[in-house]
């Protein structure tokens, strides 16, 4: 229910999870106890630790059958938990949200379609700002954890609709504004920033992991499967499970996307590297990979509407024996 519930929200307001994001509870908690003593290395100031985090849930979730292992879902739940706290205790407010957080990531991502955005209601108030406190915060209020400056911010990238900049602000200058959906697709976090390869990568798996995730709870595929693990001679393990999967992930994108890059460069004339064409091309693929994940969640949520009924019977049953029986 809550990823197809967060992508409808995406598509209707904005980044709306990020901002009732429950790891967040335990934020200031582990400020205060671990103190934040060191800075996030330089060489991890990029979207890859997401990207593997990303590939690794794709990974648990088809080859360790997570979304029939309620013990692995906690799991991963509880290891979120424990790696935000330590992130957040050790290194700067925020670094897990803009780093390290794979659900984060996929939600500002997608939020690049989103009709609304948290901008400034006015850059002339702005411009008379010598203080800074959107991005800085204030004795009152921290400021943007993910230190997005708001005269110079475009788009969601980064941006988890926590609202600190709008509380810090003591102009009340901060809102959610209405945009075109889309309209930052390529878009940096600041004016005149595009996406970087990271970032590019990390969108790429988004797009192509939807089908991938699709397809592979499919009969089709999962017959496919066991058919050439049968003509292969080799047994259906996790391990070949495993290979299939990363096959299915990383090699149609990297040729593909390759291919049409390539193809760009030469029926375009254009000069632009096989990575920068890739840059180019890759934001555009976001609705698609988009309505592909919406139609996936969209359609386990309209089947499973009340799978919760029987459940919620069973438990009132274990813990009231008589509340069904009749008198």
């Amino acid at each position: 229910y809550g990823r197809s519930l967060s992508l409808i929200l995406l598509l209707s307001w904005g980044n709306f999870f990020c901002g009732i994001c429950p790891l967040t509870l335990s934020r200031r908690l582990a400020g205060r106890l671990l103190g934040r003593p060191f800075r996030w290395p330089a060489r991890l100031q990029n979207k890859w630790i997401s990207a593997a985090l990303f590939i690794a849930y794709l990974w648990s979730y088809e080859v360790l059958g997570l979304w029939d292992w309620p013990a692995a879902t906690a799991v991963w739940i509880l290891g979120l938990f424990g790696l935000f706290f330590v992130v957040e205790g050790f290194f700067p407010r925020g670094t897990f949200c803009r780093y390290v957080c794979p659900v984060g990531q996929f939600q500002f991502v997608q939020a690049t379609l989103s009709p609304r955005e948290v901008a400034p209601l006015s850059l002339a108030n702005c411009a008379g700002c010598k203080t800074r406190d959107c991005l800085l915060g204030n004795a009152e209020e921290p400021g943007c954890p993910t230190d997005l400056y708001l005269p110079a911010k475009t788009g969601n990238l980064d941006c988890t609709f926590c609202m600190d900049c709008a509380r810090a602000c003591p102009r009340d200058n901060v809102g959610v504004i209405s945009v075109r959906p889309g309209a930052s697709l390529g878009r940096g976090r600041a004016r005149g920033q595009g996406w970087s390869l990271d970032l590019t990568v990390l969108a790429g798996l988004f797009i192509w992991g939807a089908f991938v995730n699709a397809m592979a709870m499919s009969a089709p595929f999962v017959h496919a499967q066991a058919g050439l693990a049968g003509g292969l001679g080799w047994a259906h393990s996790a391990g070949f499970a495993s290979a299939v999967l990363g096959v299915a992930l990383l090699g149609p994108p990297l040729i593909f996307t390759a291919a049409a890059a390539g193809l760009g460069r030469v029926l375009g004339g254009s000069r632009l590297s096989a990575l920068a064409g890739l840059r180019a091309l890759l934001p555009g693929l976001v609705p698609l990979g988009f309505a592909m994940w919406l139609a996936h969640l969209g359609f386990h949520l309209l089947t499973g509407l009340f799978s919760a009924l029987p459940a919620l019977e069973r438990a009132l049953h274990d813990l009231a024996p008589n509340i069904f029986s009749r008198p």
